[in-house]
């Protein structure tokens, strides 16, 4: 960020340079390979030694990462979600996703996080740093966010998440009516919903059904 106020780095080889550190800093972009040629077209950039990313060696870092810092790192690469499962349970999760360059960097969030949640190997050879434990969320993510809170659409989503965080830690079991007003709250975040393997009515009458069974033993 520093390097886009300098004015050495507005020319187009200052651009360029910019261009190569921001490719080189996540491997599981998702641009797709027409818009980085486009980034390359734009900025003239044909040579394929001038293609070539930056390698990252870092193996461990030692130096303890500003509060503001993960924060920042949760605000681009972080997801707060509620886990609606086809048994009526509902839970909250946390995660960062990041390229496998990147573990000594999560391995540091995990520390100053009180070594809580786990950092594994996703499905795209990425890493994923995850939180699901309710006692880890109230007691220590829940805790840090508010002190550190972050500021784009993400805000929105760890504020339902925050709540029903507190509505599952606070009401064991849980009402079929604080089911409903979770579903009403929270069903239809992060990109609307759209990943549910449900719609928000099936969900609903799936919730009703349990309960309906429940009652009837």
């Amino acid at each position: 960020m520093i390097s886009l106020f300098n004015k050495d780095r507005r020319t187009i080889e200052g651009r360029r340079e910019l261009l190569k550190l921001a490719l080189s800093m996540n491997s599981t972009t998702n641009r797709n390979i027409d818009r980085i040629e486009t980034l390359y077209s734009l900025l003239n950039v044909s040579e394929s030694k001038d293609k070539e990313l930056l390698l990252n060696n870092i193996k461990e870092i030692t130096s303890k990462l500003s509060n503001e810092h993960i924060s920042g790192i949760i605000d681009g690469d972080g997801s707060f979600f509620i886990s609606f499962q086809k048994d009526g349970q509902i839970k909250t999760g946390f995660n960062i996703t990041s390229d496998i360059y990147s573990k000594p960097l999560l391995e540091r969030i995990q520390i100053q996080l009180n070594n809580i949640g786990s950092i594994n190997l996703g499905s795209k050879n990425e890493l994923i740093y995850t939180i699901n434990g309710i006692n880890q969320i109230i007691n220590v993510l829940i805790p840090f966010m508010d002190n550190n809170p972050i500021l784009s659409e993400r805000a929105l989503h760890y504020d339902k998440f925050r709540s029903v965080s507190l509505i599952l830690k606070n009401e064991q079991p849980l009402t079929l009516k604080s089911k409903l007003d979770i579903v009403e709250l929270a069903y239809n975040m992060n990109k609307k919903g759209k990943h549910r393997l449900m719609s928000k009515l099936e969900y609903i009458n799936l919730l009703k059904k349990i309960d309906f069974n429940y009652k009837d033993k």
